[in-house]
């Protein structure tokens, strides 16, 4: 744990602390947890972070005026109607749309995009710790120009408002929400499933440990899992651990 680091506290309950920098808000909330106890959604966010990191084999590049968010699920809360990494979409597109006033979406499942240009502009890296339960780290492009090299990621070029300390305010609010099932899973799956990019198009994936197949896109299931529809005219599910999504043409 790295006590020298000049630490702002936020909010009191639950805990949101900030950071002008730190190496990975995930290592940093993960070595507090080990001997503190936190209230749920204790939440961490830096300005900037030097060795952030994505799903596996994916590195999270982090410039200046981007977001780095990591909150804590504890165990009790880590089984839900609906996966994490979908109710972490629904409250981080809620609070976009709502600074914004325009429609963001999903990339299913864990990217998330400006709907109209299928812009990338973050991601969502949901972690287990057992039985101390989950790690939800977010990060969010904010002003960047796309990065060379970066897997094809690209960004909006354009700031999103309001200021970074607002955001992940707002972000924990609607994860407290679904604490207390402020949504229900129909309407929560409604609304996503209205910002899926490439619903009713064609994608290759890989899942499983098999290698790439491809299907079409038909929506979400009822617990957020992908519908696809296999060349042979076969639904079947995908869950969120989907991996190399992308569009093809069948």
């Amino acid at each position: 744990m790295r006590q020298s680091l000049p630490e702002d506290l936020l909010r009191e309950d639950p805990p949101l602390f900030h950071f002008s920098e730190v190496p990975s808000t995930q290592n940093w909330l993960k070595e507090r947890l080990e001997s503190n106890a936190f209230p749920p959604a204790t939440a961490v966010v830096a300005e900037r972070q030097t060795a952030g990191r994505g799903r596996p084999g994916n590195t999270w590049h982090h410039l200046p005026g981007n977001l780095a968010m990591s909150l804590w699920i504890p165990q009790d809360k880590t089984r839900m109607a609906l996966p994490w990494t979908i109710l972490t979409a629904h409250s981080v597109l809620l609070v976009l749309e709502r600074a914004m006033g325009k429609v963001f979406g999903i990339k299913y499942p864990n990217d998330i995009i400006i709907l109209e240009s299928g812009l990338k502009v973050g991601g969502i890296l949901v972690e287990s710790m057992g039985e101390k339960g989950d790690l939800i780290g977010i990060g969010l492009n904010r002003n960047t120009p796309p990065i060379s090299g970066a897997g094809g990621m690209v960004v909006s070029g354009k700031p999103l408002p309001p200021g970074p300390l607002e955001l992940p305010f707002w972000i924990q609010n609607v994860i407290l929400e679904h604490f207390g099932g402020g949504f229900s899973a129909q309407d929560l799956l409604s609304f996503l499933d209205d910002r899926l990019l490439w619903k009713g198009q064609w994608i290759s994936f890989s899942e499983g440990g098999r290698g790439a197949r491809i299907g079409k896109i038909l929506g979400l299931g009822e617990r957020g899992h992908l519908r696809v529809l296999d060349p042979q005219g076969i639904e079947f599910l995908l869950p969120v651990t989907v991996r190399d999504v992308r569009r093809v043409t069948p």
